[in-house]
């Protein structure tokens, strides 16, 4: 984990907030979904490509959760004294 200031912590929260009031979360949220149904078309045996499919699944829900855990650092450090 990269240490950063007070200051960055919040700056870091207010861009995620930023974000998350824009129309990235419906994008991911589509592109999750699309990804899903790649994932349900692919054939079960193709354990590698299955792998890659929900691979890139994990990476939309890691962006999501990242901002998110932004947002929430972000509300903790302006609430410190």
């Amino acid at each position: 984990m990269i240490k950063k200031t007070r200051q960055q912590v919040i700056d870091d929260g207010a861009e995620a907030d930023r974000l998350l009031d824009t129309e990235l979360p419906r994008f991911m949220d589509e592109l999750e979904a699309e990804i899903w149904e790649e994932f349900k078309k692919s054939d079960p045996s193709d354990k590698d490509g299955r792998e890659v499919i929900f691979g890139r699944a994990c990476g939309i829900e890691n962006v999501k959760t990242m901002l998110h855990r932004l947002k929430q650092n972000a509300t903790i450090e302006k609430n410190r004294k």
